[in-house]
């Protein structure tokens, strides 16, 4: 953390920033290794060598922040949180100059107030807070490879869970409460819980729909644990696999170990994204592959890079993206494999524990 703060200061002292303000949860967890909630409004404050931050009263009791405080009351009046924030910079005596928010975010009475009430100038200090946040420490890794091990207990649930006659929803119970389980905690899960044609979509809420022999099921778990997010999907069909199911996924598996053992430092998203298209193209499936192939994760579900076509993005040490190929079908289904990769001085490592084949149950 104290890293964190020393880079971000030295940064914001280099565009000559009298201090920087930042209110985004995912960038206050980053910075101040403290898991706020979206819900309420935040402040971090950075001055110098000072740090404040400025926080519902509740969470004060509840997180034990490692920084200094500044609580106020929640709900007692509409204006408390940038009363707070008024008093707060006060008592660093910040008050006129120039100052890095989070321009991309920052809600309008928020840039008002700190604009003409504090006279501030602003500069947006997002790229900066990206940029930090893309490469992660081994602390970071260690929380993500965490949260991916909670992905590996859902899909065993989800193994043992799907038969003929269960709910799709019967299979997401499951899966959070594995997940929940293992965490020692209820931890805050969504994904996607489809069968049968409604695999073609791409995702999708659990229904009432009861399985049948011989349909396919994707569950995509992207579950949140101690602030790090994982994002995982496996395909499993009712019964024993029809040929086709096993002509596609091995198309699909094909395309995901060609990007392992493509990924490595220096290679741009470009080139990612077209490595695995190139697997699916050639096999006939282009058309069918209806999503992005990669993104970041972190402390967001979705963070830079972004795997697109013409990205000149590079890949980084320590930077930890999903692969995710997958073949939709119209009027037949749909069938996606997904694990999340770290890369590593020499290439990548799978941080998935779950098998990657084509999974039949019931």
């Amino acid at each position: 953390m104290d890293d964190r703060l020393r880079t971000m200061r030295q940064r914001a002292e280099q565009m000559g920033l009298a201090g920087v303000i930042v209110w985004t949860a995912p960038h206050i967890a980053y910075l101040a290794d403290t898991v706020v909630s979206p819900e309420y409004w935040h402040f971090l404050i950075m001055m110098g060598t000072s740090t404040l931050l400025v926080l519902p009263n509740f969470e004060a009791e509840r997180l034990a922040p490692r920084v200094p405080i500044k609580p106020y009351t929640a709900d007692a009046e509409e204006d408390a949180p940038l009363s707070a924030l008024r008093e707060a910079l006060q008592e660093l005596r910040l008050n006129g100059g120039h100052i890095g928010v989070e321009l991309r975010s920052l809600p309008a009475e928020v840039a008002r107030f700190l604009s003409h009430e504090t006279r501030f100038d602003l500069s947006d200090v997002t790229p900066i807070l990206t940029e930090m946040r893309a490469v992660k420490d081994g602390r970071e890794i260690g929380r993500i490879r965490q949260t991916i091990s909670l992905c590996d207990d859902g899909f065993e649930a989800a193994r043992n869970t799907i038969a003929p006659g269960v709910t799709e929803l019967d299979v997401a119970l499951s899966v959070w409460q594995a997940m929940s389980r293992a965490a020692g905690r209820p931890v805050p899960a969504i994904g996607d819980f489809i069968s049968a044609l409604r695999t073609v979509d791409v995702g999708g809420e659990p229904s009432q729909r009861r399985l049948q022999p011989g349909d396919l099921f994707i569950v995509d778990v992207f579950p949140v644990y101690q602030g790090y997010y994982a994002d995982q999907s496996r395909s499993f069909v009712v019964g024993s696999p029809a040929e086709w199911h096993l002509k596609v996924y091995d198309v699909i598996r094909r395309a995901f170990e060609a990007a392992v053992s493509f990924v490595r430092p220096g290679i741009t998203c470009h080139d990612l994204d077209s490595a695995i298209r190139e697997v699916i193209s050639e096999a006939g499936y282009g058309h069918a592959m209806r999503h992005g192939v990669s993104h970041s994760i972190g402390l967001s579900l979705h963070e830079p890079p972004i795997t697109i076509r013409g990205s000149k993005k590079v890949l980084e040490e320590g930077m930890v993206i999903t692969c995710e190929p997958g073949i939709y079908l119209p009027g037949r289904g749909g069938l996606r494999l997904e694990d999340d990769l770290l890369v590593t001085a020499g290439g990548c490592e799978v941080l998935g524990r779950f098998t990657h084949a084509l999974t039949a149950c019931g």
